[in-house]
């Protein structure tokens, strides 16, 4: 049997959802009749070793700038990037039989992806709607500078992130569809085993967020304002932040300056998040934008309540596997959901099968790939 060549373009493998989901996808594939090679355009990241050892990795060296960098000194990097696409475009083109982008923010990652095999696919991971608060201008700029309307097709991680980036987009909607992260359900269960050191006390269930520390999009700091209102009400229960970012220190203030400190704990980023989330009762998810919230999947895998803002596809997923879902995104709403919880006598639905849910993006992936490459 010929295996079919296949090559996905991402950035790196640190501790993020976009890594997270590359990794499970990576993980289950189907090596019996497909060969494929991941190229980063840095290869680095504690990520690196959860890549199976039949995937072929290529570095392509990407030269990286930080934000605090010179003009001069950006300007540089963008040139010798740009000189290195020119030359990896001629190593790859038409190399491969399909080719994915799976980092669809990044020039280098759509570029390559495109030149490197004539079927291919762009992953969209955000609503994009969303993140350019509704201004068709600028979406209409972002799809188009991404090279969308090059890919063959555009494949997007939840159904309300389709309909609202490409609703008014015909040309585009026409060729994309929804297929759903791959979770990594059997790493999630054992990693999940491991101890922490925290004391969980009698009847005071602990609530838990896991996300970047990133307010514009995240806004964790609706949990805290919402948790410290419920302790002066006379609430008892512990708040774990796993994760960091540009608005750590921003939120470690506000809890310094509340007599709560106690009782909001921050763990810091964590390459496995999963013994926190089973030591907990309950997820809350307090963002404004998201295109699908892995950690909520994580969190079913491990059978755990999900406290969530209505984005993605959650109003949905909490209906079928339970939880609450807020009115909205503000302190108001999310402290009446925490409530909700304290008080209320939720009920299980259905079990999270992630083995029937991988299935089914597999099913889709290997589809697209096949039908593409007739």
């Amino acid at each position: 049997m010929n295996k079919k060549k296949i090559l996905i373009c991402s950035k790196f493998l640190e501790v993020g959802g976009i890594e997270k989901t590359l990794v499970g996808l990576l993980k289950g594939f189907d090596y019996i009749k497909y060969n494929v090679t991941l190229l980063l355009l840095e290869k680095r990241g504690p990520f690196l070793n959860d890549i199976p050892k039949e995937v072929r990795i290529l570095d392509f060296k990407r030269a990286s700038y930080f934000d605090d960098s010179s003009k001069i000194k950006k300007l540089i990097f963008k040139i010798i990037n740009a000189i290195k696409v020119k030359i990896w475009s001629v190593k790859l083109k038409d190399k491969f039989d399909f080719s994915i982008c799976y980092s669809p923010y990044l020039y280098e990652c759509n570029r390559l992806a495109c030149v490197a095999s004539k079927h291919n696919a762009i992953w969209g991971h955000s609503n994009y709607y969303d993140l350019y608060d509704g201004n068709l201008i600028k979406l209409k700029k972002y799809l188009y500078k991404n090279i969308y309307n090059k890919f063959e097709n555009i494949v997007f991680v939840s159904y309300k992130a389709k309909e609202d980036s490409l609703k008014l987009f015909d040309e585009l909607y026409k060729k994309s569809c929804v297929i759903n992260n791959i979770i990594d359900g059997e790493n999630i269960i054992d990693s999940s085993k491991e101890k922490i050191n925290i004391t969980k006390e009698l009847n005071e269930p602990i609530f838990i967020n896991v996300s970047r520390h990133e307010e514009k999009t995240k806004k964790v700091i609706n949990i805290i304002k919402a948790s410290i209102e419920l302790f002066e009400s006379g609430y008892k229960f512990k708040l774990l932040l796993v994760g960091d970012g540009k608005d750590t220190n921003y939120y470690k203030e506000i809890v310094n300056n509340s007599k709560y400190k106690d009782r909001i704990i921050f763990t810091g980023m964590q390459s496995n998040p999963y013994k926190y989330i089973n030591a907990s009762d309950c997820l809350i998810i307090s963002s404004a934008i998201e295109g699908a919230p892995t950690v909520a999947y994580e969190a079913f895998v491990l059978n755990k309540y999900i406290i969530s803002t209505p984005i993605s596809d959650m109003p949905n997923l909490i209906n079928e596997y339970g939880g609450i879902l807020c009115k909205g995104i503000s302190v108001v709403e999310i402290k009446e959901a925490i409530l909700e919880y304290l008080e209320g006598n939720l009920k299980r639905k259905e079990k999270f099968d992630f083995k029937k849910y991988n299935n089914t993006s597999y099913i889709k992936i290997y589809n697209m790939i096949n039908e593409g490459t007739k």
